[in-house]
């Protein structure tokens, strides 16, 4: 296994993924800014399927956002995920918990969402996404906080996850 530029990112060549390099990536998911690691199981940004092992930790961020003309998939390995739609004035449009029970989603990318650890610790899950990853075609909500404004992101998740589903 070889470190790649991201502190929180693996690279595994060849592609096999053991119970080693994914206690690594829990272990790196500890120490990463963002409270996130991943093992890319693609080449590079160029490739036309994108898909990646992902740890996410209950304290992590992800600014909503939208990639427009992706489809976008998640499977659940261990925890459980919320995956949140907005629509485009940031409003909660719909709630899908991914989980033992639920445990894959497919969705349109181009729609407002993020995710966030539901009742875990930590979530680990493949999420795929069309290629190639260019990252100006990711649009970021300006009506969420940033992830830079941590005290700020804090009230926003907890907001989140009271939220419930629109009558």
């Amino acid at each position: 296994m070889k470190p790649s530029k991201k502190a929180n990112q693996i690279e595994i060549l060849p592609k096999v993924v053991s119970d080693f390099e994914i206690s690594e990536l829990i272990e790196l998911s500890k120490i990463a800014l963002n409270k996130r690691s991943r093992i890319c199981l693609h080449k590079d940004h160029s490739d036309i399927f994108q898909q990646m092992l992902i740890c996410i930790r209950s304290n992590s961020y992800v600014v909503p956002h939208r990639q427009n003309g992706k489809l976008k998939s998640y499977i659940i390995l261990k925890g459980s995920l919320n995956l949140y739609f907005f629509d485009n004035d940031g409003n909660v449009s719909r709630i899908i918990t991914l989980d033992r029970k639920s445990k894959i989603v497919r969705y349109d990318a181009s729609i407002w969402h993020t995710i966030m650890t539901y009742n875990c610790k930590l979530c680990l899950y493949i999420e795929t996404i069309d290629g190639p990853y260019i990252r100006k075609d990711t649009e970021w909500a300006n009506w969420a906080p940033t992830d830079e404004d941590a005290i700020n992101a804090k009230i926003y998740k907890r907001k989140l996850s009271r939220s419930t589903m629109p009558e």
